[in-house]
């Protein structure tokens, strides 16, 4: 007998499906966001420690906040 086949994730089947612009958009779209992401903390923090001490606390907020479901819908995994 076989084993049965286990179902493929959504992600996986998702990532099956991308085109080569797709993902080379999506990339561009990343690294535009982490560059800008990084310049508003050097803005924001006028020191080194200040600035470590904001990027600590946004990306503990950005966390927290996708757990909850408060920012979406915990990346499309609802049943």
């Amino acid at each position: 007998m076989r084993p049965a086949t286990q179902p493929k994730a959504r992600w996986l089947a998702a990532l099956s499906k991308t085109t080569l612009l797709g993902s080379r958009a999506l990339s561009a779209a990343f690294s535009l966001m982490t560059a800008s992401y990084g310049l508003f903390i050097a803005a924001l923090g006028k020191t080194p420690e200040a600035a470590r001490g904001l990027a600590t606390l946004a990306i503990l907020l950005m966390v927290m906040l996708s757990g909850s479901g408060a920012l979406g819908d915990g990346m499309g995994l609802t049943p």
